[in-house]
């Protein structure tokens, strides 16, 4: 036998059923590609479960086109529920050892699934993670990657570099390859914006080591009319899932850590903040209360009472006057 054949035969033998989760909503112009990405990868031994999240469009149809074009495609067809919704029914249906999540208007490089393969068996480890390359519709890219190297980390040299790095190189869900396992007892929060931020963390803290990859194998697409491009008051979702964080880490005792999830937060409410900038309304009323009640539990003292001027820069002066009535029943 060639050494070639016998490299093959064992990598075959030493091959571990990976299930690709992929919600579906609304992505007719993407999907196509999306799942071509998949069905076309190196490593063959896959379980894609294509999550139809009730989408009004052609999606349905798509899916069940290209499920009987491919054997290892799976269609699961629920109601409306969102993301994080589509992505359990996803887990409940897997049956693979490990999990790697897509969305439905990305796409991965040929050999993605076979590098994360190859490093979690040769590194045993519990997720493997690469670098995430986002781009725009013309496929350019947005922003430089994050990882210069191959690295093997505990889950403590993980929790360190989100203070180095940034929260983006660790909290997003796709683009990693999970062990399975790792998900009992914890699932995405259903009705969430920024789910991956309440779990992210949590998945980590179960892991014995987790393999990093330099290369760019997953492409993130940044579109107008996805979830994060539009503005809705559930983007304040995150202000939570920072405020679980920064207790999480400063009981462990990272205090580097806690500091940069407190500057995150105060990020995301800049956003939300200017994303919220036109006309005053009760339900916009509502939405500042319920900001700055939740800016105040994740960063206090001087950063908490920093998200008062804020309000000077991002709110007209009347809704802003409204507000201060209000303040006595918020709890800092």
């Amino acid at each position: 036998m060639s050494a070639a054949l016998s490299e093959n035969s064992k990598r075959l033998s030493e091959s571990r059923m990976i299930s690709v989760i992929i919600p579906v909503y609304k992505v007719e112009k993407y999907l196509d590609k999306c799942v071509e990405s998949v069905v076309g990868q190196t490593y063959s031994d896959l379980e894609i479960i294509l999550v139809d999240d009730g989408s009004p469009d052609g999606c349905s149809a798509m899916c069940d086109a290209w499920a009987e074009k491919d054997g290892r495609i799976k269609v699961i067809h629920k109601p409306n529920g969102g993301l994080s919704s589509a992505r359990n029914a996803g887990l409940v249906k897997a049956s693979g050892e490990y999990v790697f999540f897509l969305d439905s208007d990305d796409t991965i490089s040929a050999n993605c699934i076979e590098l994360l393969a190859d490093a979690v068996r040769h590194d045993n480890s519990d997720i493997c993670i690469a670098n995430v390359a986002r781009i725009d519709e013309n496929g350019k890219p947005i922003k430089a990657l994050l990882f210069d190297s191959d690295m093997l980390l505990s889950k403590d040299d993980v929790f360190e570099d989100i203070a180095k790095k940034g929260l983006f190189a660790y909290v997003i869900s796709c683009g990693r390859l999970y062990r399975r396992n790792l998900f009992d007892g914890i699932s995405f929060p259903e009705g969430r914006l920024n789910e991956d931020a309440f779990v992210y963390y949590r998945l980590f803290d179960r892991c014995s080591c987790i393999s990093v990859r330099k290369d760019a194998v997953y492409f993130y697409l940044s579109r107008q009319g996805s979830i994060m491009s539009e503005y809705t008051p559930r983007r304040l979702d995150v202000l939570e899932a920072f405020a679980a964080q920064a207790k999480f880490f400063s009981d462990r005792g990272f205090d580097k850590t806690v500091e940069a999830v407190r500057r995150y937060a105060y990020d995301a409410a800049v956003n939300t903040l200017l994303a919220n900038r036109i006309g005053v309304t009760d339900e916009r009323f509502k939405t500042a209360l319920r900001f700055y009640k939740s800016i105040c539990r994740v960063c206090p003292g001087d950063t908490g009472r920093s998200a008062v001027r804020l309000f000077f820069a991002a709110y007209p002066f009347n809704l802003f006057s409204k507000l201060l009535l209000r303040l006595k029943g918020v709890k800092r």
